[in-house]
């Protein structure tokens, strides 16, 4: 049961730029979600602070990490709780606002890849993948199709300068289809995540 909390909720100027990197990548989420009855959890509930809906995965932002030992520890024992009920959880501390992009990516594909996930969220590692190639890799696609095109029409015309022309951008078209396949080999080996069996 998910139930949210973010009626009254202002999030953090940090909090901000991680709401605007999950809209801007157009992930679903909510806001300030409440977890309860946790197993080993002297707590009634916690509240995450995103549900991702598109993945099945929570994320906490631990933007207090520095502030003091207290709030460390109290950030540890939640990691403790989510871990020990099995709440596939992405862990952003405030270092990694600088590289969010690479540290999202990377967390939650060693998170779907986890065999105790693989069941539950095996079909959302593929479609993840299959959107983020698309993603990276649209321009590129379009290229090699106008490349092609172009070279196809110029060779309905029959001239020798053309027929170089057109040798030239088919080559270029199907020189953009070997580097995307390239590309998606890398993206199906999720760069180089090693899943933990």
């Amino acid at each position: 049961m998910i139930e949210t909390n973010d009626k009254d909720y202002s999030p953090t100027p940090k909090e901000k730029y991680v709401e605007f990197f999950l809209e801007d990548k157009s992930y679903k989420f909510k806001r300030q979600v409440k977890l309860s009855n946790l197993k080993n959890d002297h707590k009634s509930h916690r509240v995450a602070d995103y549900y991702l809906v598109d993945f099945d995965v929570y994320l906490e932002y631990f933007g207090m990490w520095h502030q003091s030992e207290k709030d460390k520890n109290n950030i540890n024992e939640k990691i403790n709780v989510y871990l020990k009920n099995g709440k596939p959880t992405i862990f952003i501390y405030p270092e990694e606002l600088g590289y969010l992009d690479w540290a999202f990516h990377y967390k939650l594909l060693t998170l779907l890849g986890k065999t105790r996930f693989e069941k539950t969220h095996g079909k959302l590692l593929r479609k993840y993948r299959r959107k983020s190639f698309l993603r990276d890799s649209l321009p590129d696609i379009v290229w090699a199709i106008i490349f092609i095109i172009i070279a196809i029409s110029i060779l309905i015309i029959p001239d020798y300068f053309l027929i170089i022309i057109f040798v030239l951008f088919f080559t270029l078209g199907v020189n953009n289809f070997i580097q995307l396949y390239k590309e998606y080999k890398v993206h199906q080996n999720d760069y180089g995540v090693k899943f933990k069996k």
